[in-house]
């Protein structure tokens, strides 16, 4: 059966308008459709058809059929909805909905439509300039990763906190129940080698704030891959606790003209609801469901989660590394 589905799929592929691969090594192709209305589409294509001539012989299939078919016939990437999609842009389509709802409305009187139809092209306006801004941060991280890839002395680095993990991970009803000892991992990945530095720790070491953020930039920067990096290019969410405050920013400084350890720093922040990293790519391939006990196994996860470009690097970090800047860069 997959094989008359995939014959029907090959024919079906050429009326597809697709846009080019993000990345020449994985030569994948992507669909300019959303995922659930271009399977649901093919799906009543190929039923229209059954019904209408009775030469194919094709049953029905679900959803996660069709889904393997295309990752592993056509090489075809096809994911799922995001489920943290930006609330400014969930706003201003459901205001848009809203408007256009009340306009459709038959008794709606022609001074009331006219005056509601302003609204509803500010509200468009709104959400198109919104991910207009939004397209900037992308569009610079591409051009970061060109100019690394052409210069040795320079790197673009994303960095963000992952998921928690929590240990002891059993089956056991007593163990859902009751409080457990969650593991940190701090990634700081690099383009476009894509070299990933993992740097978990479990809660009794540190917390998640700007001092332990600070501790880790200090430790990568200073133990670069490429000692000849002298100029890099920082992207980074908009959390402020963590990550866009006066230390981190303090502590950037004093690697310029303090430490003189790099030349310039360029720091890129994107519009709230629309940071999507490299970061979160290098979580997706930890296996979460493992049943981890101790740091130790959590470590032995993430080492092997992957192997090309390169595996995971992983630093285990202990007091030692984690150092009080925000007290250290005040005093200066």
């Amino acid at each position: 059966m997959i094989k008359n589905i995939a014959a029907y799929l090959k024919e079906l592929l050429k009326l597809l308008s697709v846009i080019s691969a993000h990345s020449k090594d994985d030569k994948v192709i992507k669909v300019e459709r959303t995922v659930r209305d271009f399977i649901c589409q093919m799906r009543l294509m190929l039923i229209g058809c059954m019904k209408c001539t009775k030469k194919k012989k094709l049953p029905p299939v679900s959803y996660e059929y069709y889904r393997k078919i295309f990752d592993t016939r056509f090489n075809i990437v096809i994911g799922y909805p995001r489920s943290d999609t930006c609330s400014s842009c969930d706003k201003y389509q459901a205001d848009v909905t809203v408007l256009q709802y009340t306009l459709s409305g038959p008794s709606l009187p022609h001074k009331e439509k006219h005056k509601l139809e302003m609204p509803t092209r500010t509200a468009q306006m709104a959400n198109k300039v919104h991910k207009h801004k939004a397209e900037v941060f992308y569009e610079r991280k591409r051009t970061a990763r060109q100019r690394s890839m052409k210069n040795e002395s320079h790197e673009a680095i994303t960095f963000y906190f992952q998921k928690n993990l929590p240990m002891p991970k059993l089956t056991t009803n007593c163990v859902y129940y009751r409080r457990q000892l969650s593991l940190y991992s701090f990634d700081i990945h690099t383009s476009p080698r894509g070299h990933s530095v993992f740097y978990c720790y479990p809660e009794t070491e540190g917390r998640k704030g700007s001092v332990e953020v600070t501790s880790f930039l200090h430790h990568f920067i200073f133990n670069l891959p490429n000692p000849k990096v002298k100029v890099i290019e920082l992207f980074y969410d908009v959390c402020a606790e963590q990550n866009k405050n006066y230390t981190v920013l303090r502590f950037l400084y004093y690697d310029l003209h303090a430490a003189r350890r790099l030349d310039h720093i360029k720091l890129t922040f994107p519009v709230c609801g629309h940071s999507h990293l490299e970061c979160d790519r290098s979580m997706v391939l930890i296996n979460q469901k493992y049943p981890a006990e101790l740091p130790e196994h959590w470590v032995k996860v993430f080492e092997t989660a992957r192997t090309k470009p390169s595996p995971c690097h992983v630093v285990n970090v202990d007091q030692a590394l984690l150092r009080n800047w925000t007290q250290y860069l005040t005093s200066l």
